[in-house]
């Protein structure tokens, strides 16, 4: 059994780097640095997050977001999507802007993903660029929905916490 889970994992990591390594081929792509520390062993979102991270530019401080974004953000969540008050807030929990709300709203119209997975994919999102990253991936790799869900997450490209908290 302990083979099989392990087969699975380094099958799974392994597409996953594929995806991730078609991503950074495209040449239209700003490009990209590699400064984090390097991924445990085995540990594939760790693995995904510093291929695909696009950091900021060196010495550019952050902009702070509007005190009320997140409430802004959750009251648009509830109000032009119609999320109940849970989905709104794991979507809007420590948003920057109402980003995550466009996010969701364009892959509402352009996926065919489930609710959560529409959460998980554009939490902290700063434009619709999950969105972008999920077609073209569904486009181009065998990678499940869920696979590319985490790939393609905001989390996962943005250099950002789960509490959309940057890495220092």
């Amino acid at each position: 059994m302990n083979d099989r889970v392990s087969t699975y994992r380094v099958a799974c990591a392994s597409l996953l780097l594929h995806a991730a390594l078609i991503a950074c081929n495209d040449r239209s792509a700003p490009p990209q640095r590699v400064d984090a520390e390097p991924p445990q062993r085995g540990d594939v979102q760790s693995s995904v997050r510093l291929i695909a991270q696009v950091p900021p530019e060196p010495g550019a401080a952050p902009p702070l977001p509007p005190p009320d974004a997140a409430v802004s953000c959750f009251v648009r969540a509830r109000n032009e999507l119609m999320l109940n008050e849970r989905t709104a807030f794991l979507l809007c929990r420590n948003a920057g802007s109402d980003a995550p709300v466009q996010c969701y709203q364009a892959a509402r119209s352009r996926t065919r993903l489930l609710d959560w997975q529409i959460t998980t994919l554009c939490r902290c999102a700063a434009s619709g660029a999950p969105v972008a990253c999920f077609e073209r991936g569904a486009k181009t790799t065998f990678l499940i929905d869920d696979q590319l869900v985490l790939l393609c997450s905001a989390t996962a490209t943005q250099q950002v916490r789960g509490n959309c908290v940057p890495y220092d």
